[in-house]
This record gives structure tokens, sequence and C-alpha cells, in this order.
């Protein structure tokens, strides 16, 4: 999927710069744009599942806000995937060498692609990280054209 239009290179190395923390049972996993994480795919086959997502409702377009704001956002999205029947665990996205603080987040386990970016878009973020057991963790785009 190619990178929209309105996306700065400075915020695509912050997508990437940034470390996905998951608090799965057995442990903390640590998630990396482009790397592959087999302590991850252990759980993954374990558990069942193929797919996963790990999204965040906190600061949509890349918008600081308050954390009071980001804390009924967040609850929000608990709520969208309670509702759904998913299964998530915490997580926190904690950027590199920036003031941006550690983003409240979830990993949504066995959430495809198509259906993780509509939760993503309905959240107002630009982008989710999303992975299949055994293949890298991927950026991917929530703002722009249509959803495949």
């Amino acid at each position: 999927m190619t990178v929209p239009p309105t996306i700065s290179e400075a915020l695509i190395r912050a997508y990437h710069a940034t470390t996905y923390r998951a608090d799965l049972p057995g442990g903390a996993v640590h998630i990396r744009i482009g790397s592959k994480h087999p302590q991850l795919d252990a759980w993954l086959t374990t558990a069942g599942y193929t797919h996963w997502a790990f999204i965040t409702a906190s600061n949509p377009a890349s918008q600081a806000y308050s954390a009071p704001i980001n804390l009924q956002r967040h609850d929000a999205l608990i709520e969208a995937l309670t509702d759904g029947g998913y299964r998530f665990f915490s997580g926190s996205g904690v950027q590199a060498d920036t003031d941006w603080e550690a983003e409240q987040s979830v990993f949504v386990a066995g959430l495809d692609a198509h259906a993780a970016r509509q939760i993503g878009r309905r959240f107002g973020q630009h982008a989710i990280v999303i992975g299949t057991r055994e293949h890298a963790a991927q950026l991917a785009w929530c703002i722009g054209g249509t959803l495949p």
C-alpha cells in the first residue's frame, strides 16, 4: 500500500522508531515494524491465531490530545473490541528519542488486516501495526482511499 500524500517522512520515521509493547500471557512482546517476532509467533501458534493487530485510539491523526481525552478514547476502543467479541491485551506504543508520551494501546489476536484498518479508521488513526504469524510486522495505513 502506498503512503498517503498527507503523511510526512518524519511521521513515517516516528512509526518505525516506535516499539509496540504487547502484554501477552507469559510475558511482554516488543514489536518493531519490519521485524519478525519468534516469541509472538510461538504464542500465536499455541493460542491458535494467525493474524494480529496493534491499535491505539490515542492522539488521532497524530495530534496530541490531553490524557483525560485519550483515556476516554481508549475506553471507547476497549468497548468496541469487547462488543465485537475480540480477544485483546493491553499494550503501549513507545517512541524512541522523542518527548511523545507512550500511547495506551491494545494487541488484538485474530484480527485480520481489513478489520483492523476499519477499527483504526473509526478511531481516527493514520496507521496501525498488523501482522501474520511468521511474517514481519507491517505498518498499515488507515487514511485515504478505500479499504481493500
